[in-house]
């Protein structure tokens, strides 16, 4: 039996859905438990770590910062003040996760881990899990270490370049890696026998097959027992469950590297399945909030889903990401009374020759979207509209139609959220690999792998104090693109349009009796600040509604048409929309 530890830590948690449980960690150590092996997880995405993050004289400063977000871009003073705060905030993380390794260590001699792996994640999770990974090696050479998650993918080799004491990178699907892995730490597999793994041998880096799960039927329920998963005892975690109920993308949309990660074929589980899973995760962990986590899940098989659910009056909510493909509207108040809760669409724009020529969409689905955007909210479920702005090839004219779609289907709207992000240039998408089609340009690729993985989001500061990112777009630097993007939001939030709330975040501030039109400023505020005590009672709050026996959650209700709802959201300063952004 190999034991070992997987590591989780993404930094400071500054959204309500830091705080929620890790389905990769708990997929993995579900698979090599089934196949005989130990394997913890170590989630320090808490508020137990959020609480040493932040100390009192920080959350003094943090709340003096937000103040100053309005003047920061134009006031040297303010700007000054801010970054100062930065850089003590920073030393202090620093330090505390410096004393995280500290009791990393301890558990791994402990535990007698023959094995660590640790999730990455963009910026300082990065940073400091890369910190704790090279103090295992350097003081327990007999342990091996790997790493995998998101920015694993993301940038793969260059990761052994930087990290040359790591044992392996592991990419793609890790329950096909996980067992494997274990059989390697135990002496009984050849490395190059372990799928979806990059390692260094002899100065050059290697590569296994990339293997991904075929069936998902065949996984074990996801583990998420205090034994093997500690953080989910008491009220650490927000417990709102990720679930994985489908694989794999058929879109390729250009700037997502979901098709790299999980690959084009879609695998689905069995209605039945999902519906035994999610009844089962109900019952042992006491929630009955899911997001689902494909991308693509066929509505067929929702439609089947809800049927499942509503026979065996199993009372959850959840939310998907949806996609223009495939839905007929008619079955959504079915949909609806199965628990679907809030739907995601990557909307994108509302103009035809930017979705064609920038982001892929061959075909003009701007009146099909706006139906379905309006089918979904007369039904009442929460409806996110996600778009890219500026996309490639934006103009004066394309700004006007995606505004236009924006006010044709959500003006006098409520139970909706308008999130906006500006183009990002990421490794292993197809806006990457072509970049001179979309209109990209960056210097030295091996130079800006390298910046990619050491690019640090300060998501508690104003994106005025970020560091700049060396690529463009259609000629323009990335503060520009922030700034015109900021620029955006705050138009959107000016004329009253709810923004940047997403459907995990606005199901957490529903069951929390904050209105939806107000959650955004008012999380962004706690988070920033650390204000740990509402945060506690956030936690509390949203586990006790979600309890079983806890009485009904909100459902999905049809909704009124424009005109019976007169409330705005409070305008803000751009500086602070792309902040937020």
């Amino acid at each position: 039996m190999s034991r070992g530890l997987l590591v989780t830590y993404a930094g400071y948690p500054y959204t309500s859905s830091s705080l929620f449980p890790d389905n990769g960690m708990a997929n993995m150590a579900a698979v090599a438990r089934a196949a005989g092996h130990f394997v913890k997880v170590w989630d320090l995405n808490t508020i137990s770590t959020m609480e040493r993050l932040m100390t009192d004289p920080l959350r003094a400063q943090m709340a003096e910062v937000l103040e100053l977000v309005p003047r920061i871009a134009t006031d040297k003073a303010a700007a000054a003040r801010a970054r100062q705060v930065d850089a003590a905030l920073e030393a202090h993380m620093i330090a505390e996760s410096e004393r995280l390794g500290d009791e990393l260590l301890a558990e791994v001699d402990r535990g007698r881990y023959q094995w660590v792996g640790f999730k990455l994640y963009m910026g300082d999770g990065l940073r400091n899990s890369l910190r704790m990974a090279e103090r295992i090696k350097a003081t327990r050479p007999g342990v091996k270490v790997f790493v995998g998650g998101p920015q694993a993918d993301l940038v793969r080799e260059a990761i052994l370049q930087r990290c040359p004491f790591l044992d392996g990178v592991s990419v793609a699907e890790g329950e096909r890696t996980i067992v494997p892995l274990c059989e390697y730490a135990e002496g009984r597999r050849e490395r190059a026998e372990v799928p979806n793994l990059y390692w260094l041998e002899g100065g050059q880096v290697r590569k296994s097959e990339v293997q991904r799960v075929t069936c998902l039927d065949d996984l074990p329920l996801p583990c998420y027992d205090a034994e093997l998963y500690p953080a989910m005892a008491g009220n650490d975690k927000i417990r709102v469950i990720t679930y994985d109920e489908s694989r794999g993308c058929p879109y390729s949309c250009p700037f997502c590297i979901h098709a790299a990660k999980s690959g084009v074929e879609r695998r689905v589980k069995s209605p039945e399945r999902i519906a035994d899973e999610l009844s089962a995760l109900s019952t042992r962990h006491d929630t009955r909030l899911f997001r689902f986590a494909g991308s693509a899940t066929p509505y067929s098989a929702l439609a089947n889903l809800s049927e499942v659910l509503i026979e065996r009056k199993l009372d959850v909510r959840y939310s998907i990401y949806g996609t223009a493909h495939g839905l007929d509207t008619r079955i959504l108040p079915r949909l609806a009374e199965g628990g679907l809760w809030g739907i995601f669409f990557g909307v994108e724009s509302g103009s035809p020759r930017v979705l064609r020529d920038g982001l892929g969409k061959r075909k003009n689905r701007v009146p099909e979207v706006e139906r379905l955007l309006t089918a979904c909210l007369d039904a009442g479920l929460f409806t996110v509209a996600s778009f890219i702005y500026p996309a490639p090839g934006e103009d004066e004219e394309s700004t006007e139609e995606t505004l236009g779609l924006i006010r044709r289907v959500f003006g006098g709207r409520d139970h909706y959220s308008l999130p906006v992000a500006f183009a990002g240039l990421f490794p292993q998408t197809p806006w990457f690999n072509d970049r001179a089609k979309y209109g990209f340009q960056i210097g030295d690729e091996d130079a800006y792998l390298q910046e990619v993985m050491d690019y640090r989001i300060k998501a508690l500061m104003p994106f005025a104090l970020w560091p700049e990112a060396t690529y463009t777009l259609d000629g323009r630097r990335q503060r520009e693109l922030a700034q015109q993007s900021g620029r955006f939001l705050a138009t959107l939030r000016n004329e009253g349009f709810v923004t940047m709330l997403l459907d995990d975040t606005a199901l957490v501030a529903e069951l929390s009796g904050i209105p939806l039109r107000e959650a955004l400023d008012r999380l962004v505020r706690v988070f920033l600040t650390g204000d740990i005590a509402t945060v506690r009672h956030l936690a509390e709050t949203v586990n006790a509604r979600a309890r079983v026996d806890a009485g009904p959650l909100p459902r999905a209700m049809p909704r009124p048409r424009p005109g019976e709802l007169g409330c705005t959201q409070t305008p803000v300063p751009e500086a602070f929309a792309v902040a937020v952004g």
